[in-house]
């Protein structure tokens, strides 16, 4: 009889990988994952590679709105993000930023933003990571036990 092993339940984590991007002057940004499926009350850690033209990052930051001819504002601004947040890497190479206690209201296209000491040496890693919080796991126990 051939057994099957289910990956865990908790937290449950679906991701694809996008290929790296590189625009015409030079940038460009790779996220580990675009697309990240996660329980309610978990963490999620998102992360990303970079390179650029010339000079040094002086700037990096996540974010998820984007006014019209608006800076967007970083994560760590928002209040609703408070004590929730984590960032780890250096500016130089890359990014990553975890998430802690997600929210249904997390749900969101997450990006990166990037200066240099250049001028016009700014740039937004899009498309970014697209996050779903869900609150629920549904299962078919019935179709589950068959196909043990």
């Amino acid at each position: 009889r051939e057994t099957t092993h289910y990956p865990p339940l908790w937290p449950i984590e679906k991701h694809t990988t996008l290929p790296k991007e590189t625009n015409q002057d030079g940038w460009s940004v790779t996220y580990t994952k675009n697309k990240i499926c996660v329980l309610k009350g978990s963490s999620v850690e998102m992360s990303c590679t970079y390179t650029y033209p010339n000079g040094t990052v002086t700037t990096a930051f996540w974010f998820t709105e984007l006014g019209t001819g608006v800076e967007p504002d970083s994560l760590g601004q928002d209040p609703v993000y408070e004590g929730r947040l984590e960032y780890h890497g250096d500016k130089k190479n890359g990014q990553r930023l975890t998430i802690r206690d997600l929210r249904e209201s997390d749900s969101a296209e997450y990006k990166i933003r990037l200066f240099t000491d250049q001028e016009g040496g700014k740039y937004i890693g899009s498309p970014g990571v697209t996050l779903s919080v869900t609150g629920t796991v549904t299962f078919n126990i019935a179709k589950l036990l068959n196909s043990i």
